[in-house]
């Protein structure tokens, strides 16, 4: 018995018609093409354009996961798998490209259930549009026999049926996961990782480590300025007053955000051309990864203004800080 994952990738490479196809095969035939929005399924060229955030990593991973993947199931399909599609058994780069697509589907339109069902396909109730919470004017629910969509409050005729996909979701998360960015989105951090150069890597590790963004000098939700804090104390003693160790770890905060700032690339500061069609997400590929850069790099550069204003000055003495 064929996993779904593979019988995706099977009804993705056959490019079946409407005519005579089963209500799955039209049900994929129907689908948007989304693969090229995710960063995880970008060509290597377009993902390069992502170095100096976290998220360059994060989708040459990805994208090396799938390669394999697709790669390990294609050696172990017997040609027979393809035969009521195809006279022929796709290439490998066909299955590869397939594969994505039908990755690229689940990972945009499942829903995770919260029940016995796990995460599941449910063809027209995965039409449904995002927007903040506060904005939601319905919700859907799932058993484990059955699923419901209901309206949290009156609905016109012609009125849009929207949904909250994830409440906790941030800017940039909402774009790795979906392929768009979340405009509503009141949550706002920044990844960034610690150099191999740096005094605290022994200590803390490559990361990565998220700044968010109001919420930075708050321990509970930065983890990387508790860690600091614990590791000011443990260098200064005893004797250090409170201050003295916040100084301490917020001087060390604003070196590496400061290092994290000087590798993203030059070309940010060229004029941008925005000039594509809107319909093509291939050629939306650069202005995407021109957008997480600028967001990042924005965050980041506020973030550090705030840390020199709670620092006092004392950032004149930053270089006599391990960073």
């Amino acid at each position: 018995i064929l996993c779904s994952e593979v019988r995706l990738t099977r009804l993705s490479a056959s490019q079946c018609g409407f005519e005579g196809a089963s209500a799955l095969e039209r049900y994929i035939s129907a689908i948007p093409a989304v693969e090229a929005a995710l960063p995880a399924f970008w060509d290597p060229a377009s993902r390069e354009l992502l170095k100096g955030s976290t998220q360059f990593g994060k989708a040459e991973e990805a994208a090396a996961e799938a390669h394999r993947g697709a790669a390990a199931i294609f050696t172990r399909l017997p040609d027979t798998v393809f035969a009521e599609e195809s006279s022929n058994k796709p290439t490998l780069e066909e299955f590869v490209a397939a594969f994505i697509k039908a990755s690229a589907l689940v990972s945009t339109r499942a829903f995770q259930t919260g029940c016995s069902l796990g995460a599941v396909l449910c063809p027209v109730l995965d039409f449904l549009n995002h927007t903040e919470l506060e904005k939601t004017n319905a919700g859907y629910r799932f058993t484990d026999e059955d699923f419901s969509l209901e309206a949290l409050k009156p609905v016109r005729d012609g009125k849009e049926i929207l949904v909250c996909y994830d409440k906790e979701a941030d800017y940039l998360d909402m774009w790795e996961r979906y392929g768009f960015f979340d405009t509503a989105a009141t949550i706002h951090t920044v990844e960034i990782l610690i150099p191999s150069s740096s005094a605290l890597f022994s200590s803390l590790g490559i990361g990565p480590f998220w700044i968010p963004e109001n919420h930075f000098n708050v321990p509970l939700t930065c983890p990387l300025r508790t860690a600091l804090t614990e590791l000011a104390q443990a260098s200064l003693g005893a004797q250090a007053s409170e201050e003295q160790v916040d100084q301490h770890a917020l001087l060390q905060m604003a070196n590496l955000i400061r290092s994290h700032l000087g590798v993203y690339p030059d070309w940010l500061n060229r004029p941008n051309d925005d000039t594509v069609c809107a319909g093509d997400l291939v050629a939306k590929q650069p202005q995407a990864a021109r957008k997480v850069l600028l967001y990042e790099r924005d965050l980041l550069a506020s973030t550090l203004g705030k840390i020199e204003g709670l620092t006092r000055g004392a950032l004149s003495c930053a270089t006599q800080v391990a960073a």
